[in-house]
C-alpha cells in the first residue's frame, strides 16, 4: 500500500489501522514524494488525498500512476467530496472515492476490493494470452504473436523471443522493438548466459550492476529485465525478455506471471515443432505413395523405348537397305518415351527438393502440367481432366513448392470423386492473370464441402476422409506454402455440387526479372 497525505496525524492513524488490518504499508506527504516510491518498490493500491501540497493534486498523481504503471488500483479520498468530483476522479482511472470522515473498515473493504480487482484483470490478461498464443494456426506467425501478447500481459515496453538455430545457438526470432543499444547478438548473448543457469531472472539497472553478466554491452534505455528461459526437460526451447524502460521495476509478482506465460509459450512452441515434424513426415509419407504411382507410369515408357529401339536395331542389322522412314518413325518414339521419363524424374527431383528451393521466376502452366505428370496415377479414377492455364503466367516463387500445392489439391478432387459414378468425375483446372494476380482455379464435380466443415477446412489435423486416408495436414500445408510466397489459399463449395480452391498469387514483374 501507498498512502499520500500531507495531514501528518491523519496519515499516521490511517497507516496504523491498515498495517493492523495485516497490510504493507508506505506514505508520502506530497505527489512527488509519492512518485519516487512507487519507481523503487512494487505496489497494488495507492490511497491519496485529494488536496496535495507542492503543486500535484491527487488527481496529477493519479494520472501520472496510470499513465506509468495502469495495472495499479488508485483510491481517492476528499473531505470535499461532491458529485463533479468523484465523476472527474472515476473518470481519470480511480478504483474508487471515499469521502471523508471515514471509518477504518470503510477504506479496508475498499482496498480489498481494488486489490481483487487488480488480481481479476491480471489473470485475466494472461488467460486471454495465453488463448490467443495457443490457437495460433500459422507456426511462421507465433513468435509475433507471444511477442505481442506478452507485451500486453506483463505491461513491457520490450519483448523478444529468442529460439535455437540447427547448432543450439539463440538468435532472435522476434523482437521489433530491441533497443539500438542491445541488439540480437547482445540479446541472444545474455539470454544465452541465463539460459545456461536454467532459472528466470529479474535484471534490474544498469548491467555493471551485475558483476556476472560483464562484458555485455550497456543496455540503455532498460531499466527493469526479466529473462525466462523456456525448458522441455534437458532441451532449451527458446528464451523470453522482456524490459521496461521507466515506470515501476519488475517484482516477484511479474516474475510469477511471467511463469504461467511462460508454460503457455513453451506448450505453443512444442506444438509447433510437433506439427512441423508431423508435417516433415506428411511429405515423406505422400512422397511414398507418389513415387510408387510414378514407378507405374515410368514403366510403361521404359517400355516402348525399349521396344522401338530393339525394332530399330534389328532393322538396322537384318536389312541391307532397311526402311528409313519406319526407323526415323521408331526413333521418334523412343524419344517421346525418354522424354516423359526425364520430366517425371525432373518433377520428382522438384519435390524432393521444394524445402530448399530458391525463389525464382515460375511458369504456372508449367507448374500445373508438373504436378500432374506426377499425379497421373491418383487422376486415373477422373472420367476427364480439362486444363485450361494460360500460358506464360508468371510468378515469383518455388516450382517445388508451387507443385506440391498442385498436387495436394488433384489428389483431393480426384479422392472426393471416387465414391461417384464415373459421369460425375470431371476435374478442371483454369488458369489466368485477374489484375495483379495470377489465379489457378482446381475445381470438381464431386459431393462438395459442408458449410460447417468450410471453416475449419484449412486446419491442421481436420479431416472428413475415412481412418487412413489421411492426416488432415494436406490443405494446411498447401495454404501455408502458398502464403510463404506472398498468395492466398480459399475454397468455394456448395453442397452436392462440387468444391473450387483458388490459389492466387502476385503476378511477376517479368522485364524486371
Amino acid at each position: 500500500m501507498l498512502v499520500i497525505e500531507d495531514d501528518p496525524g491523519f496519515r499516521y492513524a490511517l497507516c496504523e489501522a491498515l498495517k493492523r488490518a495485516g497490510l504493507q504499508v508506505m506514505a508520502a506527504s506530497h505527489g512527488p514524494e509519492a512518485l519516487q516510491l512507487l519507481e523503487a518498490h512494487d505496489v497494488d493500491v495507492v490511497v491519496t488525498d485529494v488536496r496535495l501540497s507542492q503543486g500535484m493534486s491527487g488527481v496529477d498523481v493519479l494520472r501520472r500512476v496510470k499513465a506509468s504503471a495502469p495495472d495499479v488500483e488508485v483510491v481517492i479520498m476528499s473531505g470535499y467530496g461532491d458529485f463533479e468530483l468523484a465523476v472527474e476522479v472515476l473518470r481519470a482511472g480511480a478504483f474508487d472515492f471515499v469521502r471523508k470522515p471515514f471509518e477504518p473498515l470503510q477504506m479496508q473493504l475498499s482496498i480489498q476490493r481494488a486489490m481483487e480487482h487488480r488480481r481479476f484483470r491480471a489473470t485475466t490478461a494472461l488467460y486471454a494470452s495465453s488463448q490467443a498464443i495457443l490457437q495460433a494456426q500459422e507456426p511462421a506467425e507465433l513468435p509475433r504473436r507471444i511477442v505481442e501478447f506478452a507485451r500486453t500481459a506483463l505491461a513491457a515496453d520490450e519483448v523478444s523471443l529468442l529460439l535455437p538455430d540447427t547448432e543450439g545457438r539463440l538468435q532472435v526470432a522476434y523482437g521489433p522493438n530491441l533497443p539500438v543499444a542491445i541488439g540480437a547478438a547482445v540479446a541472444a548473448e545474455l539470454a544465452q548466459r541465463v539460459a545456461a543457469e536454467r532459472r528466470p531472472r529479474i535484471i534490474q539497472g544498469r548491467l555493471p550492476e551485475h558483476p556476472e553478466l560483464a562484458g555485455l554491452t550497456e543496455p540503455g534505455r532498460v531499466k527493469s529485465s526479466i529473462v525466462f528461459p523456456l525448458f522441455a526437460g534437458e532441451r532449451l526451447v527458446g528464451v523470453l525478455n522482456l524490459g521496461r524502460r521507466s515506470g515501476r521495476s519488475f517484482c516477484a509478482l511479474d516474475l510469477e506471471r511471467a511463469s504461467v506465460l511462460g508454460s503457455q509459450v513453451l506448450l505453443a512452441l512444442e506444438n509447433a515443432r510437433l506439427l512441423r515434424d508431423t508435417v516433415a513426415s506428411e511429405r515423406l509419407a505422400g512422397m511414398g505413395v507418389l513415387v510408387a504411382g510414378v514407378a507405374h507410369e515410368i514403366n510403361n515408357p521404359v517400355a516402348y523405348v525399349l521396344s522401338n529401339l530393339g525394332y530399330a536395331h534389328e532393322e538396322l542389322t537384318a536389312r541391307a537397305d532397311p526402311t528409313l522412314a519406319d526407323v526415323s518413325d521408331s526413333l521418334q518414339d523412343a524419344r517421346d518415351g525418354a522424354l516423359r521419363i526425364r520430366d517425371l524424374v525432373r518433377d520428382l527431383m522438384g519435390l524432393a527438393r521444394a524445402d530448399t528451393d530458391a525463389l525464382a521466376l515460375v511458369d504456372l502452366e508449367e507448374a500445373v502440367r508438373s504436378a500432374l505428370r506426377v499425379s497421373a496415377s491418383a487422376l486415373r479414377v477422373c472420367t476427364e481432366v480439362r486444363t485450361q492455364v494460360q500460358p506464360r503466367l508468371y510468378v515469383t516463387g518455388s516450382v517445388g513448392r508451387l507443385s506440391q500445392v498442385f498436387i495436394n489439391l488433384l489428389v483431393n478432387a480426384a479422392q472426393a470423386m471416387e465414391p461417384l459414378p464415373p459421369p460425375r468425375r470431371t476435374l478442371t483446372v483454369r488458369g489466368g492473370a485477374q489484375g495483379d494476380e495470377a489465379v489457378v482455379e482446381i475445381s470438381d464435380t464431386g459431393p462438395g464441402i459442408p458449410h460447417e466443415h468450410l471453416e475449419r477446412i484449412f486446419e491442421p489435423f481436420f479431416t472428413t476422409k475415412a481412418p487412413g486416408r489421411g492426416t488432415g495436414l494436406g490443405l494446411s500445408i498447401a495454404r501455408d506454402l502458398v502464403r510463404r510466397q506472398g498468395g492466398s489459399l480459399s475454397v468455394a463449395s456448395e453442397p452436392d455440387a462440387g468444391a473450387r480452391f483458388i490459389v492466387r498469387l502476385p503476378l511477376a514483374d517479368v522485364s524486371r526479372a
